[in-house]
């Protein structure tokens, strides 16, 4: 039981926050705590949902008399409580406070530029980085497949 319950800890344990985070990357607002306030409105909802829903699920499995079912029961209402909580409270403020803005340049990009010495070629916000990747192709795509040139 102990080696399917720590296979099913990955999933179960990042489930939550990758849905807030997920709302946090496609907010439309510039500032952290908006950005955070808007995911929290968007996605809070929806996990807090699935928490209660899940959670209350297992709740009967504890009183099962097999011991697997009653283990199992106990394995997911702890690692979702505590997956909840950290998707709700945790996660949340360290975003607030650390996460990607569009106001200021990332903190990854300012670490490089530290480790750089100087600027360098390093943009100075994440809009400016997202259009430094944007190249416009005068040419069609073209694809290679087995070894065949196919224009789309």
């Amino acid at each position: 039981i102990e080696s399917i319950c720590c296979t099913v800890l990955v999933g179960l344990s990042v489930d939550y926050i990758v849905h807030i985070a997920h709302a946090y990357v496609h907010s439309k607002s510039n500032t952290r705590q908006l950005r955070m306030q808007d995911a929290l409105q968007h996605m809070g909802v929806s996990v807090t949902c699935g928490a209660i829903t899940t959670i209350g699920g297992s709740a009967f499995l504890i009183a099962c008399v097999i011991v697997f079912f009653h283990k199992f029961g106990v394995f997911v209402m702890f690692t979702l409580s505590g997956a909840y909580v950290h998707a709700i409270v945790v996660f949340p403020a360290l975003c607030a406070i650390l996460g990607p803005d569009d106001t200021r340049p990332t903190d990854i990009i300012w670490l490089l530029r530290r480790m750089q010495g100087s600027s360098g070629n390093l943009p100075e916000s994440n809009s400016e980085y997202e259009l430094a990747n944007v190249t416009p192709s005068a040419t069609p795509c073209t694809q290679t497949v087995f070894g065949r040139d196919e224009s789309g």
